[in-house]
């Protein structure tokens, strides 16, 4: 669960927005609720601000917001991954939606054990169908096969295709071929170029 400043996934998985209540009055900020026109936002507005702000809001000693579990890990959607786990479209849902159960215990520590049961079942479900999918799709297939996927989910299915092209080139000896580096070579040149000068 560490955030890494310069980890892209993590920038973009932190950057999700997250319906959040307020349990106080804030002052001065109005401007962040688009559908008011007042000049301070007032207790119980709902407001969808980033995962990182709504961490440190939740967080705080003041408990100045309250935030609500996002739609992928909801009750209900815990269901549906229970009972048909390969056919929902995660990227639509959520396109870090792994990374973002990850840091569900930061926003929810009470439901957090059941988001991560559901969330390992739903992975275990899809992994069987995600390399099955990477060992027999061609490449052209590769767009109709990742469109449901989420971002992790992608990538093994990028690595799952990238190990089959390494077991193909084995199988056929194309891996195992040696040849001389262009270094030695050049040098090898330059010594018989040298021997024929004297």
């Amino acid at each position: 669960m560490n955030s890494h400043y310069l980890d892209l996934d993590d920038i973009l998985t932190t950057g999700e927005l997250l319906s959040c209540t307020l349990d106080m009055n804030i002052k001065g900020l109005g401007y962040l609720n688009p559908s008011s026109d007042d000049e301070d936002l007032t207790k119980g507005t709902k407001i969808e601000l980033p995962f990182w702000l709504a961490q440190k809001l939740k967080n705080d000693d003041k408990h100045v917001i309250s935030v609500s579990i996002p739609k992928p890990f909801k009750e209900s959607y815990r269901d549906i991954y229970k009972a048909e786990a390969e056919v929902v479209d995660l990227y639509a849902l959520c396109p870090n939606f792994y990374n973002l159960a990850m840091k569900m215990p930061l926003i929810d520590s009470i439901q957090a054990k059941d988001i991560m049961a559901s969330v390992r079942q739903l992975y275990q479900g899809r992994f069987k169908v995600i390399m099955d999918a990477a060992q027999n799709s061609s490449y052209k297939e590769k767009v109709v096969c990742t469109a449901k996927l989420e971002n992790v989910e992608r990538y093994l299915f990028e690595k799952g295709q990238d190990s089959l092209l390494h077991t193909i080139k084995w199988e056929i000896r194309e891996s195992e071929r040696i040849s001389t580096s262009g270094v030695v070579r050049r040098h090898g040149k330059r010594k018989r170029d040298e021997t024929v000068d004297r």
